[in-house]
């Protein structure tokens, strides 16, 4: 397995970055041309400020045709307000633009791979400015974010980039830091592979989020949409792929939120792990904490309500099982099987159609609906915890409400109160919203098992409240007891 690695380097000092890439055979795959001192790109007082100690040479290389990228540490709110802003120097434009292959996907497209590029990259271009414009400052470094100029990016064979990462955990490089690398391509088995021609799970998934138009979340989408959508997020999926889990939790009466559990086995996902958690313990340049904690805030806006760390021995197995054929004789019945059909037909290019065909239709081909569905859950729906129980919620939630109303999958969305109905049962469970906003609060008797609550969580929104202990009331209209003392309508 290939690792993408992302490295990047100023001047400060003495040169110890190319003693240390040379002592370990990368000195050919790292460019040290162009590398220039800190800079410092941000907001400061309401004004766009870029700063650098070598404004000169950052326009002589802005100005020599080649495209400028920089990795910076500033709140992804305060990059989407520099999009686009002008500076000035001499007589000399340059304009910052942020995540410009959200236009374009030429541009950058290397660098799409790597979570931190695809969320931290700046470019910087020579142009005319149509607005306002700023000078670039030299003297007095302003309070905004550090900008590292022109990163570098290689390629490590495992078993190099474990040795490499073992080694950078303790040896400190005061003019450069590597950051945690990116599995260049999972294996085949594995639930994240890629594989365009044997095994596109990825595009399937793809696929089916533009059906169910889940790309981006919705004040009223599952909470089991949510994660499925963030699963193949490349800011979590590496932790993921290295056996992380994702876990709803929530006390009684209190809202469903969602952690991370890391899980660390070897140098690179111990590596990972200390820069989120404890970046102040790795070796390497005073912004390393800012940059770490850029990140971190770039993983909390990726649900509703944040997204918690935890450490956890435990390792959540991602791997996709063997394709079964069905023994069980044709079922007669419209089930999930025949909906995984509607399903795969929706999908617009042949071979992803196949694909989805090959591995749950064309095994389960007897009809066998509870194959189907666990065939398509672990291919393509997988549930993130590593809990038994709550994988059973999943299949619960997925299998007998989102797949057997067939809304999500055809585009259409179901409201919270809408999908309360389905499930309602004599005025059970109760749903309510005070005052029409905020969290969802949903009722449950107390004969209602842990299983059923959990399925409940990943149906409502993220955030909802679940409660439970009530009991039925005897109101008029309502529920009442008839000439045989039994609880009626």
């Amino acid at each position: 397995m290939l690792y993408q690695i992302c490295i990047l380097a100023t001047i400060e000092g003495p040169d110890s970055l190319k003693d240390f890439l040379k002592a370990h055979g990368l000195f050919s795959k790292v460019s040290l041309a162009n590398r220039l001192p800190l800079a410092r790109l941000g907001v400061v007082d309401g004004r766009p400020t870029l700063w650098s100690a070598a404004a000169q040479d950052l326009m002589d290389l802005v100005y020599s045709g080649a495209e400028v990228r920089g990795i910076s540490c500033a709140p992804t709110a305060t990059l989407q307000k520099l999009n686009g802003a002008f500076f000035i120097y001499g007589q000399r434009f340059v304009q910052v633009i942020y995540n410009p292959f959200e236009s374009d996907p030429e541009v950058g497209k290397p660098y799409l791979r790597d979570p931190a590029y695809r969320r931290r990259l700046v470019v910087l271009r020579m142009g005319t400015p149509n607005q306002e414009f700023e000078p670039i400052l030299e003297l007095d470094p302003p309070a905004a974010e550090p900008l590292v100029i022109n990163p570098q990016l290689f390629e490590l064979e495992e078993g190099e980039a474990q040795n490499l990462f073992r080694v950078c955990s303790k040896v400190a490089l005061p003019d450069a830091f590597l950051l945690p690398p990116t599995l260049s391509e999972a294996a085949p088995e594995s639930y994240f592979s890629e594989e365009e021609q044997e095994h596109p799970r990825l595009e399937v998934r793809q696929e089916l989020r533009r059906i169910a138009d889940s790309d981006l979340p919705s004040p009223e989408e599952p909470c089991l949409m949510s994660l499925w959508r963030v699963c193949d997020e490349p800011l979590l999926k590496d932790f993921l792929v290295e056996g992380s889990s994702l876990e709803i939790t929530g006390p009684e009466s209190g809202p469903t939120l969602t952690q991370l559990h890391l899980h660390a086995s070897h140098p690179i996902s111990e590596y990972r792990r200390r820069l989120m958690l404890e970046p102040e313990s790795l070796p390497g340049p005073a912004w390393v904490p800012v940059f770490a904690r850029s990140l971190r805030e770039d993983m909390e806006d990726l649900l509703p309500g944040g997204l918690a760390l935890k450490v956890t021995p435990s390792a959540r197995d991602w791997l996709v099982g063997p394709t079964l054929r069905s023994e069980q004789p044709p079922g007669d019945i419209i089930g999930n099987w025949h909906r995984l059909e509607q399903i795969s037909k929706g999908l617009e290019r042949d071979e992803l159609q196949n694909y989805l065909h090959g591995r749950v239709l064309w095994p389960s081909r007897d009809r066998n609906h509870d194959m189907a569905e666990r065939l398509f859950i672990s291919n393509f729906c997988r549930c993130p915890s590593r809990d038994a129980m709550v994988q059973e919620a999943w299949r619960l939630a997925l299998c007998a409400d989102i797949l057997r109303t067939g809304c999500e999958f055809s585009g259409q969305r179901l409201t919270v109160k809408r999908r309360l109905e389905l499930w309602t049962s004599a005025g059970w469970p109760r749903l309510s919203r005070p005052l029409g906003r905020g969290p969802w609060i949903l009722q449950h008797l107390s004969s209602d098992g842990p299983l059923d609550v959990m399925k409940w969580r990943y149906l409502l929104p993220l955030e909802s409240l679940i409660t439970t202990g009530a009991m039925f009331r005897l109101e008029r209209g309502f529920n009442a007891l008839n000439r045989g003392f039994v609880l009626s309508r």
